[in-house]
């Protein structure tokens, strides 16, 4: 999971969406989270020790940098505070 600070979060109002099949995906993936938070959640924090604390060689190479991403999010959030 990847740190994103609260201004750069979109909502989105599922009863604003005029496409229906659309609109009954993005309710459906939602309902998914929804239902499978910890579950996730759990997956992110295995995936992210084994990329930046075991540092598991398949893992390392198929994920994004996640101490860069955290370093850069740290100064977009400070940038926005200026």
């Amino acid at each position: 999971m990847i740190l994103v600070v609260e201004e750069a979060l979109k909502y989105i109002d599922f009863n604003s969406i005029t496409d229906v099949k659309y609109r009954n995906l993005l309710i459906a993936q939602n309902h998914f989270i929804q239902q499978n938070t910890e579950k996730i959640r759990k997956k992110a924090e295995k995936l992210y020790k084994m990329v930046t604390l075991t540092q598991k060689d398949f893992f390392v190479n198929l994920s994004c940098d996640f101490k860069l991403l955290e370093e850069k999010s740290r100064n977009y959030e400070f940038g926005q505070n200026k």
